[in-house]
């Protein structure tokens, strides 16, 4: 086996990147946030729905991470919405 070619899995989580090692997800939100925890909780879920970790390949993973990412977005948008929907005066509103 070439020693040039190496999984990330099999790196040291030192010489991994901040995404690989999880730690750079979304750069500039606390990881500790509402939208992080909801974010790695999806992401979670659609991992073991697909049967964990180990029997997906790295492009499911960044397609499951940008899915995540999009769900949340959107989760906060519609929050969003219904909060300016409940403070509009009923006569503004469609």
């Amino acid at each position: 086996m070439d020693t040039r070619v190496l999984r990330a899995t099999q790196l040291s989580r030192r010489h991994r990147s901040r995404i690989s090692n999880g730690n750079g997800l979304l750069p500039g939100i606390d990881g500790r946030s509402e939208i992080a925890r909801r974010y790695r909780d999806v992401v979670s879920a659609i991992i073991a729905d697909q049967g964990g970790s180990d029997r997906c390949a790295e492009a499911r993973i960044q397609l499951i991470r940008r899915f995540a990412a999009c769900s949340v977005i959107a989760e906060s948008l519609e929050r969003s919405w219904r909060a300016v929907k409940l403070l509009t005066p009923p006569s503004m509103r469609r």
